[in-house]
């Protein structure tokens, strides 16, 4: 945004800048205030200039701060605007609010609003369930909820073998036990008092407690012909934790996906070149386990092949005011499965995030494939973790 008033004035209404020609506009410009306050790029509301950005001044009186700020009264949780005054023509003045961004969850008497452009609107319902469930996410999250099964139904082998891969890989000090009780102790995987929570569950859980308290730790996959639904060429379902899921998944790819011989100047032996890159594939694949919404017993991951493509689908939506254009830019890591993220990285099946999406886009850009990335479509769930995500990664045009 334009940083002195005259270039904002200039730049005229955008979804960080709202006109109010004149204070009988207080209302919906405090609804524009509140829009601005629902995200995390705020704005400015500027009374006294018209639509087109030409300044008039509004009169301001003894009692015309008191009526403003008795409107931002109403707005909920409180904010306290600074408002400064600017000289305009005719002895006039200009009232200037400017709004911080936040990710919080404001309402004006009553009602949630947003910004969509130039203009303000309602929210709807199930965009305001889905910041309230953002709201609580910290303290109540399904990953920390107590889990259905026992300790005795965990694959100890495969969480002794993450702890003595962690310490090979320098991301975590050796516990000097490998009793299972102590090491979900230390990977955060029991609450206060040492029961088992959903994310151990789901990590390390045992294949024969999962149809029955566990069926949306569900992958689907399938080979298609062509490049659509019609045909199937393969159609396997498995349900298990997340560890196992993420193998069976690799299997999958390396059992489809075409490969061809590239044959290297001095080398009598060709090279195997695959139709995608694994790396970025593996990564695909992890991010979906690790960051998808638990909560939708019907959820799953989906794995799609087709002749033209690969799509990895899974559970839920972009949270904490992420959007598809700022995954493609710096910014903040706030995974919705922390715990769950955390025990994955010391497995490392993924890196520190910042890592490893740099790593991810870096891979496919230096391979020339044009990637549409999280494209969201709209689901049944009453939380309005409402969304698919669907990596959509093309094959390699020369193979």
């Amino acid at each position: 945004m334009p940083t002195t008033l005259d270039q904002i004035i200039a730049g005229g209404e955008s979804e960080q800048v709202e006109f109010k020609e004149s204070l009988a506009e207080v209302a919906k410009g405090i609804q524009a205030v509140v829009g601005m306050l629902n995200s995390p790029d705020g704005g400015m509301l500027l009374f006294g200039v018209k639509d087109d950005g030409t300044v008039v001044g509004v009169s301001v009186g003894s009692q015309t701060h008191d009526r403003l700020h008795n409107e931002f009264r109403k707005i909920d949780p409180s904010f306290v605007p600074h408002i400064e005054t600017h000289h305009a023509p005719n002895g006039k003045a200009m009232l200037v609010v400017p709004v911080p961004g936040s990710t919080g969850l404001y309402r004006y008497d009553g009602r949630a609003y947003i910004r969509f452009g130039a203009s303000t609107r309602l929210m709807a319902e199930v965009q305001y369930q889905a910041r309230l469930l953002e709201r609580v996410h910290a303290q109540h999250r399904w990953e920390t909820l107590p889990a259905p099964i026992s300790i005795d139904d965990l694959d100890a082998d495969e969480i002794i073998l993450t702890i003595d891969t962690a310490i090979s890989n320098g991301r975590l000090a050796d516990p000097e036990t490998r009793e299972v009780f102590p090491l979900l102790r230390g990977l955060n995987l029991l609450d206060e008092t040492d029961r088992l929570l959903n994310a151990g569950a789901v990590l390390f859980g045992k294949s024969s407690a999962f149809q029955r308290e566990y069926p949306q730790s569900r992958l689907r996959m399938a080979r298609f012909r062509g490049g659509n639904k019609s045909e199937f060429v393969d159609n396997r379902q498995v349900v298990g934790n997340i560890l196992a899921l993420y193998q069976r998944a690799q299997e999958f790819l390396l059992d489809h996906i075409r490969i061809a011989g590239k044959l290297e100047e001095g080398k009598f032996e060709r090279t195997d070149v695959p139709g995608y890159p694994l790396d970025a594939l593996r990564e695909a694949l992890a991010n979906a386990l690790c960051h998808r919404d638990y909560t939708e017993g019907g959820g799953a991951v989906d794995l799609a092949i087709y002749d033209d493509r690969i799509e990895i689908v899974s559970s839920g939506t972009l949270h904490f005011g992420l959007t598809i254009e700022s995954l493609l830019t710096e910014h903040q890591s706030r995974p919705w499965n922390p715990v769950i993220a955390d025990v994955l990285f010391k497995r490392g099946v993924i890196e520190s995030w910042d890592v490893a999406r740099s790593r991810w886009w870096n891979r496919l850009a230096r391979l020339g494939w044009s990637v549409r990335s999280l494209r969201h479509r709209l689901s049944h769930s009453p939380y309005a973790s409402a969304h698919a995500n669907i990596c959509r990664l093309p094959a390699c045009p020369m193979i």
